[in-house]
């Protein structure tokens, strides 16, 4: 089976989170996700969350924390994938979270990013993000 490592950056302003929407263009288009991307091997985790944010939203900002990982298998059209997702909190530095690569991206409360058509791995990380602020 393949796995996939990838980087997210959840983002938090007021108590209130960005999520980004996948575009037409990807595969598991229209679900939302945290923004990230794929970790080469040999890279180091942070430095790609880093670059990818910057690549996909314009935006550099600094690394906060590790939140926690969850994993998830994929067994769809794509074929079989167990996804590694690893999560950080993060802070905006400069940019306006310009998307390149989602068709959406919203800041939005925990009531509203649950109702969402999440990512399974982004699911669990929402769980993650509840239990540590008593949503």
């Amino acid at each position: 089976m393949k796995e996939t490592e990838v980087v997210c950056a959840v983002i938090m302003i007021d108590n209130l989170v960005y999520c980004c929407k996948r575009s037409k263009q990807v595969k598991r288009a229209g679900f939302w996700e945290f923004p990230g991307g794929t970790v080469n091997e040999g890279e180091d985790k942070e430095e790609a969350l880093k670059h990818y944010i910057e690549d996909e939203l314009n935006t550099i900002i600094s690394i906060d924390g590790y939140l926690g990982t969850t994993e998830y298998v994929y067994n769809d059209e794509n074929g079989e994938e167990k996804i590694i997702l690893h999560a950080y909190l993060a802070t905006l530095l400069t940019g306006m979270l310009e998307r390149k690569y989602h068709s959406e991206g919203l800041f939005m409360t925990f009531k509203r990013l649950k109702t969402l058509k999440l990512l399974p791995p982004d699911q669990e990380i929402v769980k993650i993000l509840e239990a540590k602020y008593n949503n």
